[in-house]
């Protein structure tokens, strides 16, 4: 996690106008914002010369969140930064009607990869509500665009205009700016872990998806189970525990390390390993033992370790193509093998 990310989670800040600023701040280095310009040349044809970049300043009743001018001062392209807020009701045509009639200009929308398609279709929609023809539509992997007279209005994602950015920074050697991409980038990351991916109509109605997500729930009390069954694991005293996005249980093994076992929708979204997680808590062993939790992550493979509170998540892989014994006995021979490298390790 970069440091902006971090004051954005940490304080509970919306992560669009915090994009918004590292955006401007990256692209008042000319040679930046001149690259950019480039790519939207290459795109639609405009081509001005750079004047300066504005964020968030008011065009009557609209706010976009960029505005950037020619050298005489003209508006001549707006940015809007979407992460997973709505388009608002200026959106987006107040905005186009803030450009310029007598120059070429463009509306860009930045997006999430993944919201490209429903943004560009709303976007479509509102201009053929209030009559705003669209024609010449182009559509790539990165940029959907058309033009609306001698305006024209894009979308395209933020894993493309940042990988703009960095080639820019990397050939005018500018390492300072380069750090500061990175950082604007691994917050759109992990706001793309947040996304709502649109619902298909066959999720709906897939009773296998229900039915699977039912059968790893049960596995967790199966293998919970199995385990007791054994001298070195137990649940006595201890709880399920679920929240939401997490289904599981407390566990004890050799009497002394206390875990979580269950189903992880975070971390399997994340690292798409397995649904079925083991989560140490860092207040064991002793504290005179420093550095334990990642000795325990190179002794454990696959072990992900949280920085800032020491917990540690170890995947339990799930044996596939298998009869549902086997799938059981192979997740608890895995723990079996965990208990044991955590009881040597604290025995040094």
């Amino acid at each position: 996690m970069s440091v902006l990310d971090f004051i954005v989670r940490s304080r509970g800040l919306s992560a669009e106008p915090i994009a918004t600023q590292a955006l401007a701040h990256i692209m008042k280095q000319r040679e930046i914002a001149k690259k950019f310009l480039v790519w939207l040349y290459e795109q639609v044809g405009i081509q001005f010369e750079y004047g300066s970049i504005h964020p968030e300043i008011k065009h009557g009743d609209s706010i976009p969140d960029l505005t950037i001018k020619d050298q005489d001062g003209n508006v001549r392209v707006l940015v809007e930064n979407k992460f997973w807020a709505g388009l608002t009701d200026a959106q987006p045509i107040q905005y186009l009607e803030v450009l310029p009639e007598d120059l070429n200009s463009a509306l860009l929308f930045i997006v999430p990869k993944a919201r490209m398609t429903t943004v560009w279709h709303e976007l479509k929609k509102r201009c053929n509500e209030k009559r705003f023809e669209h024609e010449n539509h182009k559509e790539n992997a990165n940029t959907y665009s058309c033009n609306i007279g001698s305006k024209f209005m894009l979308v395209t994602n933020w894993e493309h205009v940042l990988e703009i950015l960095l080639n820019a920074a990397e050939s005018g050697g500018h390492v300072k700016i380069h750090h500061d991409i990175l950082q604007l980038q691994d917050l759109t990351e992990q706001e793309d872990r947040s996304r709502f991916l649109p619902i298909r109509s066959d999720e709906v109605t897939d009773q296998e998806t229900a039915h699977r997500l039912i059968n790893y729930a049960d596995l967790i009390s199966d293998i919970t189970d199995t385990l007791v069954q054994k001298d070195v694991f137990s649940r006595n005293g201890l709880r399920t525990s679920h929240s939401w996005y997490h289904i599981g249980r407390y566990l004890k093994a050799y009497d002394r390390f206390d875990f979580w076992f269950g189903i992880s929708f975070d971390l399997w979204r994340d690292n798409g390993k397995t649904p079925l997680w083991w989560h140490s808590y860092c207040n064991y062993p002793s504290s005179g033992i420093e550095g334990y939790h990642h000795d325990v992550a190179n002794l454990i493979p696959d072990t992900i370790v949280n920085d800032s509170h020491g917990d540690i998540y170890i995947p339990i892989f799930l044996l596939t193509g298998e009869e549902k014994d086997r799938v059981i006995k192979h997740a608890a021979d895995q723990m079996q093998d965990i208990a044991d490298k955590f009881k040597e390790f604290t025995s040094r």
